[in-house]
């Protein structure tokens, strides 16, 4: 791939396991920079570092896609739309399973776990979050119902245009 045609998918290390096995399969010619999906936890703090990646990338010639739904603070707009594309979804579920399957999973009262997160539950659920023994199974019952961990690969819906 030409430098002038080059491409950096910036993602929420939220879709790294499936995107590097997409990778060691030979599917993807893209460079790919994964954030830390804690970041999410702090807005402000994932704002910058998602800016200063997106800037160094273009700085370089760099197209850049990005994988984060609307649940990020990237605001569309800021850049050149013919430089920095985003994937549309709400958030990292529905970019998976497509709004259908996400928003009738949801109205069941399904709580959605990643890989990436469950081996690292206690940095996300204990430290970031903040629940404990006690508070977890309030939490977690007060909305949900169910939990899904049968998450599909998404490559095909949202790789094929570059």
């Amino acid at each position: 791939m030409s430098p002038e045609k080059s491409v950096l998918v910036i993602s929420c290390g939220i879709f790294k396991k499936e995107i590097n096995a997409l990778i060691a399969q030979g599917v993807f010619d893209f460079s790919f920079m994964f954030l830390d999906s804690l970041l999410h936890m702090d807005p402000s703090k994932l704002q910058s570092v998602l800016s200063k990646a997106i800037d160094q990338a273009l700085e370089k010639g760099n197209k850049v896609l990005l994988i984060y739904g609307d649940c990020h603070p990237y605001r569309d707009g800021v850049y050149d739309p013919k430089k920095v594309l985003r994937i549309k979804g709400l958030n990292c579920v529905e970019e998976i399973l497509g709004k259908e399957t996400y928003r009738l999973l949801r109205s069941e009262g399904a709580f959605f776990v990643f890989n990436e997160w469950a081996v690292r539950w206690r940095a996300v659920f204990v430290d970031a979050i903040g629940l404990t023994e006690k508070t977890a199974p309030q939490f977690m019952g007060s909305f949900h119902k169910s939990i899904n961990c049968d998450l599909e690969l998404f490559y095909r819906d949202h790789f094929g245009g570059l």
